[in-house]
């Protein structure tokens, strides 16, 4: 059976970002999807882009 993520490149966004990693990215979450997004606050809403895709997580920039 073949994952499907649950965004693709380009999809825009409004993420909560629930916790941030110790690089700094904010990790934000989609079900159980991690969505990265440099220098995102915890706590924070944002507008965001998904840049690149992978099977198990996503990197993102934000717009707004």
């Amino acid at each position: 059976m073949k994952f499907s993520p649950p965004v693709d490149v380009g999809d825009r966004l409004e993420l909560e970002i629930e916790n941030v990693a110790p690089n700094g990215n904010g990790i934000a979450k989609i079900d159980d999807f991690v969505i990265f997004v440099p220098k995102a606050k915890a706590g924070s809403k944002i507008k965001v882009i998904i840049e690149r895709c992978a099977r198990t997580f996503a990197h993102a920039r934000r717009i707004e």
